[in-house]
């Protein structure tokens, strides 16, 4: 997969199909750390670094799956983290 052919083992993370950065997907962080502090971007994708992720087991997909990195919450009257929310769905098979 670009930006990531060394990848192995079982599972996908669920956005690695995202066309900002196939193999690795979007930033899952602000511009800032905790400390105020920037962020800087960097390979491979010229972007902040992807440190939260959504995992599944690739022999249970069962379908298409996605993923998305939000905008930082708001909710709390300002930013509410330094990580971005991170969403995803898959469809996955059920093995007894």
């Amino acid at each position: 997969m670009p930006n990531n052919s060394g990848n192995t083992g079982e599972h996908r993370e669920l956005d690695d199909l995202d066309p900002r950065c196939p193999g690795v997907g979007e930033t899952t962080v602000g511009e800032l750390n905790a400390k105020g502090e920037v962020i800087e971007t960097g390979p491979p994708c010229d972007q902040r670094p992807k440190i939260d992720l959504l995992f599944v087991r690739e022999s249970a997909i069962a379908g298409p799956y996605t993923a998305d990195s939000l905008a930082i919450s708001t909710i709390c009257g300002g930013p509410c983290s330094d990580h971005r929310i991170t969403t995803g769905t898959v469809t996955v098979r059920v093995q007894p």
